[in-house]
């Protein structure tokens, strides 16, 4: 006989506050909020939402047995891994913030609070990045080869693909090449909105510039919202269709 089910706003708060609770007893996590300057941002979501669900498979199918939903246990995962990453995130912002405020005045003030909350934003979007490269790749090591692999591409290799990119395509309009890939690249998109949003959009080069006279300042910061939540949503539901009906 089958145990009862439970709500299922009940479930997902059961499921995700383990997840924060286990999350917080890792220690290296808050080894990262002090590099957060250097962006290790992604690979902290990343490495996180892989280990999360890879290789514990007996982990895992203890949690299936338990009655709860697997769209519960997935979203819950990620509501407990993105509510540990935001706190140590806010603590590695934290002394940054109070230095900020009582000295930089109101302008630094506001682009250290665009900085902050849009960092927040790129850590949920990897993290839910990681979930989908778990839920398709169970297997641990390739899931954490595959997450590296993003993370080399974003952050360290971008630069010379898009360049490479654009000297391939050197008769196409620069928007039809820089354009798209500031679009698909979240850590080059936080970079270019946290400029826009306080001004300086001339200060990251030809990306955000390119977004500035395609799509104006507003335009070009609703846009780039919005290609964030996109980024974020779209590898969640990926990895709940995944783990739906993957065999734990």
């Amino acid at each position: 006989m089958s145990a009862p089910t439970i709500s299922f706003a009940r479930g997902l708060g059961v499921v995700a506050r383990e997840e924060f609770r286990r999350t917080l007893e890792t220690r290296w996590l808050f080894g990262f909020t002090v590099l957060f300057a250097l962006l290790i941002v992604p690979l902290t979501g990343l490495m996180l939402g892989v280990t999360s669900i890879s290789g514990g498979h007996e982990a895992m199918g203890l949690l299936l047995a338990q009655p709860v939903g697997r769209t519960q246990v997935l979203l819950g995962k990620f509501l407990g891994l993105a509510a540990a990453l935001g706190l140590a995130q806010a603590l590695g912002f934290g002394g940054g913030g109070v230095i900020v405020a009582l000295h930089g005045g109101v302008d630094q003030a506001r682009g250290f609070a665009v900085l902050t909350m849009l960092s927040l934003a790129l850590g949920w979007v990897t993290l839910s990045v990681a979930m989908g490269i778990a839920a398709v790749w169970p297997d641990r090591l390739r899931a954490m080869s595959t997450a590296l692999f993003v993370w080399l591409l974003m952050v360290v290799a971008y630069d010379l693909v898009v360049l490479g990119a654009t000297v391939l395509l050197s008769g196409a309009p620069l928007e039809s090449v820089l354009l798209p890939a500031l679009l698909v690249n979240p850590v080059d998109l936080v970079r270019v909105l946290t400029t826009l949003s306080i001004g300086s959009g001339a200060l990251f080069g030809p990306t955000a510039a390119v977004l500035m006279r395609t799509m104006g300042t507003t335009g070009g910061i609703a846009l780039g919202i919005g290609a964030l939540l996109v980024e974020g949503a779209v590898p969640l539901l990926v990895a709940a269709w995944v783990f739906r009906r993957r065999d734990w």
